[in-house]
């Protein structure tokens, strides 16, 4: 019969080092870089593809610089990922995704699993549910109302100390008392329009939150009826 040696199969095979956990993270700061690496364990040369973050929370994940392309056999390069936690606070994961030609990544992709844990900031922050407020046109007289409310997004008590409205604005408000981590209080703004045309204000809360003063844009029109005498029908005028 006849016999022979097999020529062996020539292919690339990847091999990663495995997932990646980051210790406590403060919102909205990074981690020191931590490493994947990608070894070709294979017999023929490995193409990187595309690097990606997919699953629950990737957008608090970077992918940073890589040495990652074609790697020959036995070859390695490594993947730099960060981890920068927004908010809420608590356990975030993500996939780090790398495409390759490799023969057993399953679709042309091996995953690996990253994770770790937001923790609140260490100080009080004031989160405003607007930026601004506009009341529209408003006759002369009547007094409509809005709220503002604050929450407090960091990790210790928001003590406020003044709250002030400017213009043709005042304003009462809930947060005399301080505000625990992840409470709220409410600014009811009241618009009382003094004159016809835009009437402009500024609602401003002190607290000894970073930064210490947080401002809200107030805008409203000042109108009011002309006189029935004057015309047929009932007119209002919000010009200055």
């Amino acid at each position: 019969g006849l016999s022979g040696n097999a020529t062996p199969r020539l292919e690339p095979l990847i091999r990663i080092s495995g997932g990646l956990t980051f210790s406590e993270q403060v919102l909205g700061t990074s981690s020191a870089a931590q490493n994947v690496s990608v070894t070709n364990s294979g017999t023929a040369v490995l193409n990187i593809g595309g690097i990606s973050l997919t699953g629950a929370n990737p957008g608090d994940f970077t992918v940073g610089a890589n040495t990652c392309g074609s790697l020959i056999p036995n070859a390695a390069c490594s993947v730099a990922i960060r981890f920068t936690p927004s908010s809420p606070v608590g356990v975030k994961t993500a996939s780090l995704v790398i495409a390759s030609n490799a023969a057993n990544a399953s679709g042309g992709a091996t995953s690996v699993g990253l994770s770790g844990t937001a923790i609140p900031i260490p100080a009080p922050v004031v989160q405003l549910s607007a930026a601004s407020v506009g009341f529209g046109s408003v006759l002369q007289g009547n007094t409509p109302s809005q709220s503002v409310t604050v929450t407090n997004i960091g990790g210790r008590t928001l003590n406020i100390g003044s709250v002030s409205a400017t213009g043709d604005y005042s304003q009462t408000h809930t947060c005399a008392a301080p505000v625990a981590p992840d409470q709220s209080c409410t600014i009811t703004v009241t618009f009382t329009p003094q004159g016809l045309g835009n009437r402009d204000g500024v609602l401003s809360i002190g607290s000894n939150a970073i930064p210490a003063t947080n401002t809200v844009d107030l805008s409203g029109t000042g109108c009011k009826i002309l006189p029935l005498s004057a015309f047929r029908f009932i007119v209002s005028a919000c010009g200055n």
